[in-house]
């Protein structure tokens, strides 16, 4: 990658389960483009 190339976050197949069996996530994909982005958290908070 060069670097002035454009920047974006992808994301594939993400899963989660808990240890009792609950799945929070299943087979989760997720694509940012380029540009300015932030993830908050329930009370705000940036993560």
């Amino acid at each position: 990658m060069s670097p002035m190339s454009p920047m974006s976050l992808k994301v594939n197949s993400v899963s989660k389960t808990y240890d009792n069996g609950v799945e929070a996530l299943k087979d989760v994909n997720l694509n940012i483009p380029k540009g300015m982005f932030g993830l908050l958290g329930p009370n705000g908070a940036a993560q």
